[in-house]
């Protein structure tokens, strides 16, 4: 028996996938007092102990000093490596912020940079009260 149990602890373990966990919301960057800056919610998310985040249906938001939502991106899915403070995404993605709408396909985005690039087929499109007025004055 006592050798058994050996050849059982002998064993290496092998790292598994972490399991996914159901409509999650992460808090990525805070403002210098504590406030939430950015925040990504997925709603199905995989958070390794170390290494990048994958998360399906995501939304991510920043929010202001006062806590008014900036900017909303949307995508399919996105990993984002907590390390350098970047995500990606190959798939459909939305942004949407201050009466502008851009779509299309593939993100990259330097989180605490605040720029956020749409990769493939993107479409802008401004909010009628967001427009700025062009012709006679």
């Amino acid at each position: 028996m006592a050798a058994v149990l050996a050849a059982a602890w002998a064993v290496p373990c092998v790292a598994q996938e972490p399991l996914p966990i159901e409509n999650v919301r992460l808090p990525i960057e805070s403002h210098p007092d504590g406030r939430i800056k950015t925040q990504l919610e997925a709603a199905r998310a995989w958070v390794p102990a170390s290494g990048p985040i994958r998360g399906e249906h995501v939304v991510a938001q920043i929010f202001d000093e006062q806590g008014a939502t900036q900017l909303v991106v949307r995508a399919v899915s996105i990993e984002f490596d907590r390390a350098a403070g970047k995500a990606t995404s190959g798939d459909a993605v939305e942004a949407v912020g201050r009466g502008v709408l851009i779509q299309g396909k593939g993100l990259d985005w330097d989180v605490s940079g605040q720029v956020v690039i749409i990769r493939e087929n993107a479409r802008v499109e401004f909010n009628r009260a967001a427009r700025p007025k062009v012709g006679k004055r």
